[in-house]
This record gives structure tokens, sequence and C-alpha cells, in this order.
């Protein structure tokens, strides 16, 4: 279930950045809020923590208009979206609208000229066999045409997707102890010591100073393994903020192991390490700043060089070996 809310957020964050972060900062008020009230009605100080965030997160997931931010449909996409991918290419529509009224005719077509035909064959899954995958784990279509392509891959950034958590994480521990000593030294100089005890401002000390840090430490986990978007055209191909010629490149190439970070898709997957990710470019390629899971990296590689082959027009052949040949047919 955390593997589940942790992949829906990390979509979330992608897909919907500013929702997402406005739902997240309105959790945290409302969870202060609650646990500042509760305090001051009942005065359990410190387990007043797990009743607001258990009340908070009850609420809100039975609100409706919040189930995106739960559990978002495969596949769902914003209006937004929508009436962006329309505005870049009217022309689709009206190609789309084509191959629906051929395809409605040709339909029509057959059931007169055959109505005994046989019924067509069963899906897979419906005869209990197990369906393949379309895609790599920790890849996703955006969207697919014979001009352009959106993907959607899962990345960690070299350095800083082990350092700067870890350094939080530190940084979180040492907050324990410095806290403390601070709520006793607030204590020692309140002028209303009879109504609480030292051991009450030390603990909301170390919950306030500890709980930034590692929310900070939490937040930096995601930020530094952002599931990056790759644009194809017939002309570039944008991955993250690198962008390529089609015309000096070659394809996604697999660099270096990593083993000092880890990309997992359960918590009962082994581990596995990254993978750097490199792209062939002009003659000597580019390493680029982005991780990608060692397990999946020949597949995830594959798959993408795959779909930049499929937009556009195939390149040239410098030597054609059919060229200057008759074929025969027996």
């Amino acid at each position: 279930m955390i593997d589940e809310f942790v992949e829906t957020y990390r979509e979330n964050y992608t897909t919907r950045r500013v929702e997402t972060l406005t739902v997240t900062a309105g959790l945290v008020v409302a969870f202060v809020v609650l646990w500042i009230l509760l305090d001051q009605m009942l005065g359990i100080g410190f387990w007043g923590v797990f009743l607001a965030a258990i009340a908070v997160a009850f609420a809100v997931y039975k609100i409706p208009a919040l189930g995106w931010f739960w559990q978002p449909k495969d596949g769902e996409t914003t209006p937004a979206d929508t009436s962006s991918e329309a505005k870049a290419d009217p022309t689709q529509q009206l190609v789309t609208d084509e191959a629906d009224e051929t395809s409605v005719s040709s339909v029509a077509e057959e059931t007169v000229t055959s109505p005994a035909a046989e019924p067509a064959p069963a899906p897979v899954e419906h005869l209990g066999l197990r369906v393949p995958r379309d895609r790599p784990l920790g890849t996703r279509v955006i969207s697919h045409t014979s001009d352009k392509a959106v993907l959607e891959v899962k990345t960690a950034i070299q350095f800083w997707s082990w350092v700067l958590p870890s350094l939080l994480l530190v940084l979180t521990v040492i907050a324990i102890p410095v806290g403390a000593s601070l709520g006793v030294a607030a204590y020692a100089t309140s002028p209303n010591k009879w109504q609480s005890s030292a051991t009450a401002y030390a603990t909301q000390s170390v919950v306030i100073i500890a709980g930034v840090f590692l929310g900070l430490t939490v937040l930096s986990y995601f930020l530094t393994r952002p599931k990056v978007q790759v644009y194809i055209t017939k002309d570039v191909v944008f991955f993250g903020e690198y962008r390529f010629d089609r015309e000096l490149s070659g394809g996604f190439r697999i660099g270096y192991d990593a083993k000092n970070v880890n990309l997992p898709q359960s918590f009962l997957r082994p581990r596995f390490g990254m993978t750097v990710l490199r792209f062939a470019y002009g003659r000597w390629g580019e390493d680029m700043r982005y991780l990608i899971d060692a397990y999946q990296a020949n597949n995830i590689v594959v798959w993408m060089n795959e779909i930049i082959d499929s937009i556009g027009d195939p390149p040239t052949r410098r030597f054609d070996p059919s060229a200057g040949r008759k074929i025969e047919l027996l």
C-alpha cells in the first residue's frame, strides 16, 4: 500500500505538480492545526501527532474531489493536456474523424456481405493467459503518433540522489538532541513554567525541528528521483534538459553502473543498482546525469530506440544492399 501511494505521488507530482504541492501543503497545515487543537483541548502533547495524522488522512481520503491524489486512473489526462494537443495539431482530429468514418463504412460493408462471419477470437485475458507487457517497468507512454512521441521514464539524478537525502537524514538525527536542548532552554526562560513541564517543551521542540528536516529528507528523495519526460520528433530528441539533433544521434545506450543508488519497484524486489544513461551523439556520444534501473536498463533502452525509429521517415542508408538488384519472383 505504501509503495502504491509513493508511486501515485510521483506520478501526480510529474503530471499535476501545482495541484499536488497545493494539496500537500494543505495537508501539512491541517495536520499542524488539528494537532495544536488536540493539545490545547486534551493536553496529550506528542501523542496528538498520531491522532491528528490519522484524522486528517481519513478525512481527506473520503473527499471524492481528491481521488486523483490517492489513486489516479491509468492513462488519465488533464483537460489542459487535451486542449494543448488539439491546438498543437489541429489536423489530427480531422484525420481521426476520417479514419473513424472509413472504419465504420468498412464494418457496415463487411456486415452486409458476410452476415455469417466467424466471431473474433477471444482476447488473451479471457482465455486465462497472462497479457504481455506493452512497455518496460518504470516507463509510460503519454502520447505516440507518427510525428511525435511523449514518453516518461523513471530516473534518479547522479550524486544528489543519494548524497542529499543521506545528508538531510543525518541532520534529522542531529536535530533530536539539539531540539531537546533548545526546548529545555526555552522552558528555563519561560515565565509560565507552572502551565507545562520541561519534558513537554523538549518534546515539542524535537518534533518541530526534527520534523522539518525529516520532511526535507522525504522531499529531496522524490525530487532527486524524477520521472523525466522524453519528447521525440522527426528532428529533435528532448530528454529532460538535454536536446539532441536526430541527424547526429544514434539512440540511447547503457553506461557504467552505480551501486550506491537504487530505484526499486517494490520493497520485496532485490536491489540491482542503477545504470547511467548514454546517448550516441556525434562521434563520441554523451553521458547524461540521469540513472535508470540496472535490471530494466536493457529493456528501457531498446524500447526508447524503437519509438525513436518509429517517428518520422526512416533514415536514408548510405549503402543500400538491395540497390541495383533485380528481384525474381518464382
